[in-house]
């Protein structure tokens, strides 16, 4: 069966324009979207939403979108910080054109902007009639990781203090070497173990304020306590170099998620295992459809 594409712009609050696909019709019960990671862009996602559209076709529409400066999507000013409330506020512009019971699937660091979007919009993400993790915690230390080279890791911080000023020219410059830096590894097979990164050059300061913002934020008790009442899943890799099983694992425990540890599976589990990955949208559309009696049954959709 035939991907039914429709590629649209979402104008953040903002003005950025970030570039989404609808697969599916617009009006389905059902919207299941998705938030991909940094370095990444919505093409991640392809394995497995071309496996939920053999399975299910027009019963239930897929939203993908590219995050500002990744992808498609257009790159914000040179000036502008891009923090996780921004990230969280664009997922919330995003939201807007989904239809029907909303199951929100997320990978990696981008975990972080769902738990920054719960805080500042706690009705909103009380709305939400699933959430599902891969490969997710409740905090990401980059500068502990496997991800960032260690040259790099002393020079987030001051890369960005030197922005908007005199120094500009250097930080930009030092941003675009990390950058670079992480593809190469990438291409070379060398960073993290099959980790997966987008076709087109990010924004390399959008990248670099994003690794920031992440040795900055943890879950909060207070947060982790209003997303219980969403039902929940927690997949994680048994050869995550990424983020450990067991990170995975307090971030289910937080939440009340249900948890499972997919054996062999790397950091980019939903884009390499999209089997597993699409067992698990599948329950939380289970569980979806028996919260939300508003919409048929899914075995067998086709139309």
């Amino acid at each position: 069966m035939s991907l039914d594409t429709h590629p649209f712009a979402i104008a953040a609050s903002d003005g950025v324009r970030l570039s989404a696909t609808r697969i599916g019709r617009p009006d389905a019960p059902a919207t299941i979207a998705y938030l991909h990671g940094p370095l990444a862009d919505s093409t991640f996602w392809t394995p497995l939403t071309g496996r939920l559209h053999q399975r299910l076709g027009n019963g239930i529409t897929q939203l993908v979108y590219d995050q500002r400066g990744h992808g498609h999507s257009q790159w914000p000013s040179k000036h502008e910080h891009t923090t996780l409330r921004r990230l969280a506020e664009d997922l919330d512009a995003v939201l807007t054109h989904a239809s029907g019971a909303v199951v929100l699937v997320v990978h990696s660091a981008s975990s972080l902007i769902v738990h920054t979007y719960a805080q500042q919009h706690p009705d909103h993400a009380a709305d939400l009639a699933g959430l599902v993790f891969f490969n997710a915690a409740t905090h990401f230390r980059f500068h502990d990781m496997a991800m960032v080279p260690s040259q790099c890791q002393p020079t987030l911080s001051r890369l960005r203090r030197r922005r908007r000023g005199r120094l500009d020219p250097l930080a930009a410059a030092g941003h675009a070497m990390l950058e670079r830096r992480l593809r190469a590894l990438d291409r070379q097979g060398k960073l993290a173990h099959s980790f997966v990164t987008g076709a087109r050059r990010g924004d390399p300061r959008v990248l670099a304020d994003w690794l920031q913002q992440c040795n900055e934020f943890t879950l909060t008790p207070e947060v982790a306590v209003g997303m219980r009442s969403t039902p929940s899943f927690v997949l994680s890799g048994e050869l995550d170099r990424i983020v450990a099983a067991g990170e995975s694992a307090r971030l289910a425990n937080a939440i009340w998620a249900d948890y499972e540890m997919i054996p062999r599976a790397t950091h980019s589990l939903p884009h390499t295992y999209p089997d597993f990955a699409e067992d698990a949208v599948l329950r939380a559309l289970e569980v979806a459809y028996r919260d939300h009696q508003s919409f048929p049954a899914f075995e067998g959709a086709d139309s």
